[in-house]
This record gives structure tokens, sequence and C-alpha cells, in this order.
């Protein structure tokens, strides 16, 4: 309620009372409007904070597909499995993997025409973005292993090791994240074989002695942190690690565990598989490692010898056939093959020895034909320098001798190559063979292929762009054949001082044999055909020459090339 009570003044003071009262009625407004405001502004705030997000350390929710991460290097594909504190994604690199077709330049964007390195052509470069597994979690211990692997650069056939490892912070909480390859980690049965027993036990100890010179154990080694993936075997280490500081006795339990896995195959494959002389042996240093401290080096060596032991009892005889042919679309032969048997030069061995070759020379003419006649060449003198011991029981050092064959020939060309300034170069798949026991190393996509009454399996591994797309998942062996970059490939002998090549072994049963083949035999017919027409051939020379006529029929789109030496009882 207002009391006013109107009083008669002079007329300027009643004009400056008026106007005082007006301003401070307009001050007492503009207070009140803000205060309203205010007061409807309070609960919308509330409401604001509640409904942010928010997450707990216990808590680790699974980020929605299309998301990037590390800095837009990674895009998620799809969840693959969830867990409390933990996630599986399928993710594709936002960076292409592609390369050059002459030079092997990374090509990155589409928008390049021409390589940068060497001027090719590009317009029909397609970038493939490949694909990968990244595993989400918030243990930043756990995931401090997986990055100290990574900055260790460490690579072997027999580990399964992490890619990329990066941290990203949503809501104010810190996620670890591991890239590794797309493998099926699912564990599979052991080996049925006793020789399979022994050379996958080779590979795993071979991986594990790599490991321990460079200060890394394994947490378990067990059936679950195993992959088999085909012919290749492999030691799960994506948060399976331990770095070492000093103390090895994880070492020597890692070598027990494994010791103990493989007597365990070896039992599984006959109850009597103790009455083998070389496997009792072997049987009985697997058992005396779990009382001792047993060393992975001297694990490998063990294995080795039980196995050339086991494999040198059978007498045999090695058939061989070869061929060579220019195709139907090329107008020079740039494939050179050795077939060398060297079995009357050490008859005290009584067993067969020999080497055989397969090199798919590149560069065109005066470059591809130059560099696989320069590695044949050498080959042939390396050959006469091999110094076999005469006793069957001890295991001549093979790979010693094809790793400095491979040395010296890659040499022969790089030589060449820099004094002709060609850009000259050649794959290369080459054997010894000592007995039924094949040593092989190769460098390109030249393939060695395992010929049995089972079937046909590819024992190397190709150097090439498709490859690596098969090996992450990311296309089908199937759809490698028709890639349109499936002639890529990242290694040949000359084109670095120093090359990169796999070695790989194979013992061969009477009956089976080994096929060195350049990929215009490869590229023109599938591994069941390869196999089909081995089979029904009289002889191994007949195979080859009804090979190469199949791979010309096909459409003979590059030179065709075929080694194949088989085993016979002696």
């Amino acid at each position: 309620m207002m009391w006013m009570t109107w009083i008669e003044l002079p007329g300027s003071t009643a004009v400056l009372i008026i106007t005082l009262a007006a301003g401070g009625f307009l001050m007492l407004l503009l207070i009140a409007v803000l205060l309203w405001r205010v007061y409807r502004r309070r609960p919308m705030t509330r409401s604001a904070t509640v409904s942010l997000p928010t997450i707990s350390a216990s808590a680790l929710p699974a980020l929605p597909e299309e998301t990037l991460l590390n800095k837009g290097r990674y895009r998620i594909l799809k969840v693959e499995a969830t867990a409390e504190t933990a996630n599986d994604y399928v993710v594709c690199s936002t960076s292409p993997l592609n390369r050059c077709p002459r030079c092997g330049a990374t090509v990155e964007n589409e928008a390049v025409r021409n390589c940068g390195r060497c001027g090719a052509d590009l317009s029909e470069v397609t970038l493939i973005y490949p694909k990968f597994r990244a595993h989400e979690t918030l243990d930043a211990q756990a995931w401090d292993k997986s990055a100290q692997l990574v900055a260790m650069h460490l690579t072997h056939p027999a580990l399964h090791l992490p890619l990329d490892v990066f941290m990203e912070t949503t809501s104010g909480v810190p996620r670890y994240y591991c890239v590794e390859p797309l493998l099926n980690r699912a564990a599979g049965g052991p080996p049925p074989l006793p020789d399979k027993v022994l050379q996958q036990g080779i590979v795993l100890a071979q991986g594990l002695a790599y490991l321990y010179q460079r200060g890394v154990a394994l947490l378990h080694i067990d059936e679950e942190h195993i992959i088999r993936d085909g012919k290749n075997i492999g030691l799960v280490c994506v948060d399976n690690v331990d770095i070492l500081a000093g103390d090895t006795s994880a070492c020597a339990g890692n070598v027990r565990a494994l010791a103990q896995m493989i007597l365990n195959w070896l039992e599984g494959t006959s109850p009597a598989f103790r009455d083998v002389p070389s496997l009792a042996a072997v049987a009985a240093w697997l058992a005396q490692a779990q009382e001792t401290t047993p060393d992975a080096e001297a694990l490998a060596t063990s294995l080795e010898q039980a196995l050339y032991r086991l494999r040198a009892q059978q007498a045999v005889c090695l058939q061989i056939g070869w061929m060579t042919d220019v195709g139907r679309m090329r107008m020079f032969n740039e494939d050179s093959v050795l077939a060398l048997d060297c079995t009357d030069h050490f008859p005290a061995f009584g067993a067969p020895v020999g080497v055989f070759a397969v090199a798919d020379g590149v560069g065109g003419q005066e470059a591809g034909d130059v560099a696989s006649r320069l590695i044949i060449s050498t080959l042939i003198e390396e050959a006469q320098k091999l110094d076999i011991l005469t006793d069957k029981d001890v295991p001549f050092p093979a790979r010693a001798w094809l790793e400095r064959a491979v040395l010296a020939a890659n040499q022969a060309v790089y030589t060449h190559r820099r004094a002709a300034s060609s850009d000259m170069g050649s794959t290369l798949v080459v054997a010894l063979a000592t007995g039924a026991y094949m040593t092989i190393a190769n460098i390109g996509d030249s393939r060695a292929y395992w010929l049995s009454a089972d079937g046909v399996t590819q024992i190397t591994t190709d150097h090439s762009l498709v490859e690596r797309l098969v090996a992450i998942g990311y296309i089908t062996a199937q759809e490698a054949r028709t890639h349109p970059r499936r002639n890529v490939i990242y290694r040949m002998i000359g084109d670095k001082p120093a090359p990169e090549f796999d070695l790989f072994e194979q013992w061969l049963a009477p009956g089976e044999a080994l096929l060195l083949c350049s990929d215009g035999l490869s590229g023109m017919l599938t591994d069941a055909q390869i196999w089909q027409i081995w089979r029904e051939a009289s002889s191994p020379q007949v195979a080859c020459e009804q090979l190469v006529e199949a791979a010309n029929a096909a459409g003979g789109k590059d030179n065709i090339s075929v080694v194949i030496a088989q085993v016979a009882s002696g």
C-alpha cells in the first residue's frame, strides 16, 4: 500500500522532485528486470550440468562408428567387442596404402597423377585404406608396455606385435589405444605329426630368443596366446609382455612353458613316439628343461637337430624338371632359372644335394634379364663353395649358406645397377636341398610351393602390396588374384645394399615335391590347377612343360618359369 500527500511547491522545485522520482523508478525497474533474468537462467544452468555425459574410472562406453582416432589417423568401422573397461574396434586407416607400379614409392594422394620419384602415370592407381584392430582400455600400465614394444621397432615372423599406440582424452578421462593387425586370435589345435610339432616348436623358440635378446619376456605361453594361420604359427605379444630390467628368471619360465607345450604336442601325435630315437632324445631334453634353467636358443637347436635326424633316416633321391618361356605378351624373357644337381660332388653324404632357383627380372630389356642372369651365375659360384659334412645326422648350416648366397647375388646386381645407372632388379626364390630337407629363401613375389598327395601349400610369402592387404584382412586371397595392384612388390634383389628376405624350411616325404615359379605361372593358374597338373604328369619335367603350356593357354601375360624337385625313395 502506498500513501500519497499532495503539497504545493514552487514550480522549479516541483520539477526537480518529479525528475528524481522518475529516475528512481526507472532504476528500480532495471534492477527488477536483471533479477528476473538471473532467476530465469538458474534452472537452465542446473539442467545443462546434469545432462553432461560423464565417464567413471570403472566404465568405458564404446565410441560410435565413424569416430576419428589419433588426430584423424584411424576411423572406426565397427565395434567388435565391449567390456566394462575395454573395447575392441575394427578401424580403417585414413592414410592410403599404395605404391607406384614402377618404382614402389608410396602414393598418398588421389589427386597426384604422376609419381614424384620416377614420373610414372598414376591415373589408374586406386588408393586402398587398410583395416586394423584397435584395442581401447583404461589400463595405462598395460598400454605402456605396448608403447615400449612399438618404440623398439621389433619384427619377427613368429611374433604377433602391436603396430601403433596412442592416448586420447574423452570427457576428461584418458583412453589408451593399441593397434594391431586384423588377424583371428582364436587358438587352433596342435599339429598332428611329430615333424610338424618340431617345425613349429623351432619357430616359437626362435621367436622367444629374439625377444630375450631385446629384453622382453612373455607373461603367458599357452594355446590362448598362440596364433595359427594356415602354415604359420606365432606368439601373441599384444597385452602379453614383460619388459625386463636385468632379471632373466621370466625368460627361463617362458622356455620351460614352451618346452612342456611341445612335449605335450609330441605325446598327442602318437603314444609310441618315444620309440623313435631322435624323438626320444628330444623328449628327454624337453623333460630335463623343467628341472634346469633352459635357454631359448638351446631349445631351438635341440629341436632342429631332432628334426634333421628324424628326416635323414629315409634314403631318397631327387627327380628334377624345369622350364622357362617368354609367354605370349612379352618380347623378351627376363626370367632365369637354376636346376643344379650337386649330388655327385658329395658321394660320402649319401643323399641328394641340389640348388634350385627362379629369378624374375625387373626393369625391362637390358636390365631385368641382366639382373636375373647375374643372380643365377652368382648362385652357381656360391654352390661351388658348398662344404657339406659327410654325417647325415649332423645338420648342415643351410640357412647360413643361403644367407651368404642371397647377399652375394644382391651385391652383384646392386653393383651393376649403380654402374649402369639403371633401375634393374629381380625377384628371387632359391632352395638348397640336402636329402629331403629343403631350405628356401625368397625376396619379391616369386614363390615356392609344397606339393603333396593331400594338396598344394604356398611356403613363401609374397613381398607384394596385395599380400599385405590379405594379411591385414582388407582383401581375400581370391580378390588378390585379380587386384589391379597385384604386380607391385616392395622388396627385390639389387634395390638396396642389404636386402631383407625370408627363410623357410620344408621336409618332403617320398612322392612330394618342391615347386619354384615366377608370377608368370602363379598369376595365370590357380594353386589347384598347378597341383592338378603336377599330380597327373608322368614326371617333373613333363609337369613343367604342361604347366608352361597351361599358363600360356590362360593368357601368358608374363614370362613363365618353373622348377620342380621331387623326392622319390632311394
